[in-house]
């Protein structure tokens, strides 16, 4: 799961949710994040999620098909319950829980990091 910088502060290991797949017939499952990255991602590997190939991320593409994201996101790793075996690849969309914060706490998160961004810490 990719999930964009401004949220990553209300997950944690443990917080629950539900994939939704696009494919009818299937799901949902439950969700339980099992680790989140550490930093952000500077490369998208699975091209079917970037807006170019019609998925949800926006991304910037090089001049040798690399694709980088717009903006910053961290990787969210799952454990899905429900699911005897995993289908080769299964899109969807995917809504975890986090702790609930105010907006001008949102507003607060928002600018802090892009202080620190921006001074290169």
């Amino acid at each position: 799961v990719m999930v964009p910088e401004e949220d990553i502060f209300r997950l944690s290991i443990g917080s629950p949710g539900k994939f939704i797949p696009t494919s009818s017939g299937v799901g949902p499952f439950d969700l339980s994040v099992i680790s989140i990255s550490p930093g952000t991602i500077t490369e998208i590997t699975k091209p079917a999620l970037s807006s170019t190939k019609g998925g949800p991320l926006p991304v910037k593409q090089g001049s040798q098909g690399e694709l980088w994201p717009e903006r910053a996101v961290y990787l969210v790793r799952c454990e899905v319950g429900g699911i005897k075996r995993a289908p080769a690849s299964l899109t969807g969309r995917a809504n975890l829980k986090g702790k609930r914060q105010s907006l001008a706490g949102r507003g607060l998160t928002y600018v802090s990091t892009s202080l620190v961004r921006e001074s290169g810490f």
